[in-house]
């Protein structure tokens, strides 16, 4: 099972002799088809939307057709009761699978609870051998409340160990959204090497989004324009002047 992209982009994998791979969000299916491509793995790939499940089969005729036979696209939105019908789609689309056959669940890209959810399926799935993930959009996690300034959020963290560490380092005080957005970020190493400039540059775009991202959650935006997206700084002024 191979997850791409937020629950538009997830990819599955199950593997025999030969790996078999259910792709559980697929937008395109690059990742479907390179799959089947270099390892010869057969892939089914899962998306909520049946526009991106289109698009990926228009993707796989004008680039893959040599996949067709062993990379297929199917429309379910993945949550924590998805187990059952993920059992359903191996029936159907890996009936060759054996107990001697593997199974591994492959999530690129797996936003916010989807990444939860993926654990937890993994946990439910008994043919799945392995599970490889890759996390993102921390930030996007599911909300349960806001109080006093403390954010709890509804299904993190999920371990009990680091519930408890979680609980004694009074983490909701200040392990917030904002905070998990850094997250998302490149990491401090590769700031290094920037100049001054780029620093500058760096940071006025990172205030910026701040800004213009709490200006957007208080409801006092109400204008669009079509912003140039390759100067933040005038994008940002432009803002200013649609909503003095």
């Amino acid at each position: 099972m191979v997850l791409e992209k937020d629950q538009r982009y997830t990819q599955c994998a199950l593997s025999a002799e030969f790996y078999q791979v259910e792709n559980a969000i697929s937008f395109l299916g690059y990742l479907s088809h390179l799959l089947n491509v270099c390892y010869q793995y057969t892939v089914v790939g899962i998306d909520c939307s049946s526009e991106k499940i289109a698009l990926a089969y228009k993707n796989q005729d004008k680039y893959f057709s040599i996949c067709k036979d062993n990379v297929k696209f199917v429309e379910l939105s993945i949550d924590e009761n998805s187990a059952e019908k993920i059992k359903l789609l191996k029936q159907e689309y890996f009936q060759e699978m054996n107990d001697k056959s593997r199974c591994c669940i492959v999530g690129l890209h797996a936003c916010a609870d989807l990444s939860i959810t993926v654990l937890e399926l993994f946990d439910k799935l008994n043919f799945v051998n392995c599970l490889v993930i890759m996390p993102c959009c921390y930030h996007m996690i599911d909300l349960e409340k806001s109080v006093n300034e403390r954010e709890y959020f509804k299904r993190f963290p999920s371990s009990k160990l680091f519930k408890q560490m979680w609980k004694q380092l009074d983490a909701e005080s200040y392990i917030k959204r904002t905070f998990l957005r850094l997250a998302c970020q490149q990491t401090a190493q590769s700031f290094v090497n920037m100049s001054k400039e780029e620093h500058d540059k760096h940071s006025r775009s990172c205030i910026f989004r701040a800004t213009l991202q709490e200006v957007a959650e208080s409801g006092k935006a109400n204008k669009v324009f079509q912003p140039d997206l390759n100067n933040f700084s005038l994008v940002f002024n432009q803002f200013a002047i649609n909503h003095e």
